[in-house]
């Protein structure tokens, strides 16, 4: 029976022969990983969403509970069952270690995504030139850096579709179910990728789909099974808040065809700009201005589309599995249309995103192939993947100032002030609930209610264009408010009774210049340089 030292010795062989045939490949990892720690280091940019899950896990390893805040019962706060598992562990081994957790995960998971991209590629015979444009965008693209670094499980889930398509092209059952049951755990929308890909097993083999399900449900059943029992049921409460105001979709039943005329051109008007979710520079919902022409960019995004789209007509006939990766793309997109918002929702399209750059590499090699121009074709990859890279030098100066001079000199003092001055069991509303929450420890009455079904149940009470910010105000009245200017002008406006019951009590704020956040010719708005804070007054007697 093989040793310890043999497997880890084959493993080094293994390693070393890996890196012989393959040394652009491994350089590339290479990169990614100094990418990401270089990033990590200068920035040290925590993004706010990450802030909500780890607030659980870090009260779940101080015995309070899996909970975001006392008061308001046990609350499944948080949307992605590995992205408060990981800060958990972290937690339990040191205090306040959930970032740092999540952040040698993504670190890890950046490596490995690349060595899954890489072999699905062998396995659909793409050509070099492309496949290492796909593997410089993985690892150096904005969006597949930054939230993974800042604390957020995105590169976890890249990792995980890109493994889960790799074990089902190779028609590895337990390995595919296990895979497909870990990306349900990991992000919930990845259900739109695991229903197309069970039914592409089961095309080729009915028995092996069965096992394949099997597999995955041995993977899921037990968070289930823990959320059932410890919250009430296993749909995260994130995802009931958010389902409350969204604009949701027509209803074959009720709406006639001038509505879904209605509803089609809105949402149209909303996503006219999505292309710039495949451009450099712009993938970065809130960026305000660019070191490069708007025009250029624009030229890039098309191309990048055009290239993704002609891999998807290119592979129609390919192996199931991948066949059911292509309708997974297709899927999300429709998804993305139809419910998700325009703005503030950048983290869930990396694993769609690293898709959809081997869609591109196999648009590539299929032109390569089809016009016999194969010099040609390496060129435009490796334009390409230069394109994608050069924006990261940019995004980290960015960054680093969003993080040193508006969140270190504002939210996160804000919160411990909270901390210090709000008294047990006393309520405090606002919009954000990341580092107010985090760095507080109040009851947060937070819109819409990701972590609060108080306030999901008020603005369950009213119509849906209602359940706003200052709506929740008004029906709460929470001791405390925490509000940006335009909330505060808001509330002023529209409900001036209710702020009259409130007293202002002091304010957070650094200048206004850093309403554009700039640095090298990027700029990028943001919204958190001020903020008041409010109390409420006492009852007159």
């Amino acid at each position: 029976m093989p040793t310890l030292r043999d497997r880890l010795l084959e493993l080094a062989h293994a390693s070393k022969a890996y890196a012989r045939e393959r040394p652009a490949t491994v350089a590339l990892m290479a990169a990614a990983f100094l990418a990401r720690l270089a990033f990590w280091l200068v920035t040290d940019r925590v993004w706010e969403d990450s802030l909500i899950t780890v607030t659980h896990a870090r009260n779940a390893a101080q015995g309070l509970g899996l909970v975001h805040h006392l008061g308001e019962g046990r609350v499944h706060g948080f949307t992605s069952a590995v992205s408060v598992l990981i800060p958990l562990a972290g937690e339990l081994v040191v205090r306040d270690g959930g970032i740092l957790a999540l952040r040698l995960a993504s670190l890890a998971a950046s490596v490995v995504a690349i060595g899954f991209a890489q072999a699905i590629a062998e396995r659909l015979e793409l050509r070099r030139g492309p496949v290492l444009f796909a593997l410089a965008y993985l690892a150096f693209e904005r969006n597949q850096v930054f939230y993974g670094m800042a604390g957020m499980e995105t590169q976890v889930a890249v990792a995980v579709l890109l493994g889960s398509v790799l074990a089902l092209l190779d028609r590895r059952e337990r390995a595919g179910g296990a895979m497909l049951g870990l990306a349900l755990l990991t992000r919930p929308d990845f259900v739109l990728w695991v229903a197309p890909a069970i039914g592409a097993v089961a095309v080729e083999d009915r028995k092996r789909a069965a096992k394949t399900l099997g597999w995955a449900t041995l993977v899921v059943a037990p968070w289930l099974a823990f959320t059932t029992l410890y919250y009430g049921s296993p749909v995260p409460h994130t995802i009931l808040a958010k389902a409350a105001i969204s604009p949701g979709v027509p209803t074959f039943g009720a709406a006639d065809a001038s509505a879904w005329a209605s509803w089609l051109g809105g949402r149209w008007a909303l996503h006219a700009s999505d292309w710039a979710g495949f451009a450099p520079f712009l993938s970065d919902g809130f960026i305000a201005d660019a070191p490069v022409s708007w025009r250029w960019l624009a030229l890039v995004a098309f191309v990048f589309l055009a290239l993704g789209a002609t891999g998807l007509v290119a592979t129609a006939r390919r192996p199931w599995a991948w066949r059911a990766a292509s309708a997974y793309v297709v899927v999300f997109s429709l998804y993305r249309f139809a419910l998700l918002p325009v703005v503030y929702s950048e983290w869930y399209f990396p694993p769609f995103m690293a898709l959809f750059a081997l869609e591109a590499a196999a648009g590539l090699s299929w032109l390569a192939a089809r016009w016999k121009a194969t010099l040609a074709v390496d060129v435009c990859g490796a334009t390409l993947a230069v394109l994608f890279a050069a924006p990261l030098p940019f995004v980290v100066g960015v960054e680093r100032r969003i993080e040193h001079e508006i969140e270190a000199q504002v939210r996160r003092p804000l919160g411990l002030w909270l901390k210090e001055n709000v008294p047990p069991g006393e309520s405090v509303g606002c919009e954000p609930a990341g580092y107010i929450g985090y760095y507080s420890g109040v009851r947060l009455y937070e819109w819409p209610g990701l972590t609060s079904p108080t306030v999901r149940r008020a603005l369950a009470k009213l119509p849906r264009e209602d359940r706003t910010l200052t709506r929740t105000i008004v029906e709460l009245e929470p001791d405390w408010i925490v509000l940006r200017p335009k909330e505060l002008a808001d509330l002023l406006r529209e409900q001036p009774r209710t702020a009259s019951h409130y007293r202002f009590v002091r304010t957070f704020a650094v200048s206004d210049d850093l309403l554009k956040v700039g640095w090298g010719g990027l700029v990028k708005d943001d919204f958190d340089v001020r903020y008041h804070v409010l109390k409420r007054r006492a009852p007159e007697r």
